[in-house]
C-alpha cells in the first residue's frame, strides 16, 4: 500500500482541484439518486479515493461531499453521524486493503463495498444509541436493515459501474502528482 498522496501534493493545484471535482461528482451522484432511499455513489467514491489516494484525501472528499450535499438534504445531528460513519469506513478500508490486498480482486472488493452499507448502518445506529439514548438499539437497527440493504446493493452496483471509469482516471492523476 502506498502512502497517502496528501503529504506529497497537498498544495498542488491539480491535487486540490481533483479533490474538489471528485467531491462535486459525489454530491451530484447523491442528488441524482435522491429518489432511491440510501442508494447513492458516495460510499464507493470514498472507497476508491481511499484505495488510490489514501485515507486523508478520501476524508477530505468525504467532508466536502457531506457538507455540500447536506445543504440540499438539510442539516441535523445525523450529518455528524454520517461524518463519523464514513470516517470509520475510510480508515477501516485503508487498514483492510493494506493487509488483505482486497483491491486487486474486483468481485471481492465489490462484495466488500456492499458490506460497507451494513457497517455504515450499524455505525449510524450506534451513534444514535449513544446520543439519543435509544431504549432498544437492536430494534432500531433491525428496522433499518431494509435501508441498509438498499445501501449495500447500491454500493455493489456502483462499484461495478464506477471502478472502470474512476480508477484509471484517479490513478493517472496520482501518477502526475508524484
Amino acid at each position: 500500500m502506498q502512502h497517502d498522496i496528501y503529504w506529497h501534493a497537498k498544495t498542488r493545484p491539480l491535487y486540490i482541484t481533483t479533490l474538489a471535482s471528485i467531491g462535486a461528482i459525489a454530491v451530484v451522484g447523491r442528488l441524482l439518486f435522491t429518489f432511491l432511499p440510501n442508494v447513492q455513489p458516495m460510499t464507493v467514491i470514498f472507497l476508491l479515493m481511499t484505495v488510490i489516494f489514501g485515507p486523508i484525501s478520501a476524508s477530505i472528499v468525504m467532508l466536502i461531499s457531506i457538507l455540500i450535499s447536506s445543504i440540499y438534504h438539510s442539516y441535523g445531528i445525523w450529518v455528524l453521524y454520517q461524518l463519523i460513519a464514513y470516517t470509520c469506513l475510510i480508515w477501516f478500508t485503508n487498514a483492510f486493503i493494506r493487509y488483505k490486498h482486497l483491491h486487486t480482486h474486483r468481485l471481492l472488493y465489490a462484495l466488500y463495498a456492499g458490506a460497507t452499507g451494513y457497517v455504515y448502518g450499524l455505525i449510524m445506529t450506534l451513534c444514535y444509541a449513544f446520543t439519543v439514548q435509544l431504549t432498544n438499539p437492536l430494534a432500531y437497527y433491525l428496522a433499518g436493515l431494509p435501508f441498509d440493504t438498499y445501501h449495500a446493493v447500491g454500493n455493489f452496483g456502483f462499484y461495478l459501474i464506477l471502478t472502470p471509469i474512476l480508477t484509471p482516471l484517479l490513478t493517472k492523476i496520482r501518477s502526475q502528482l508524484l
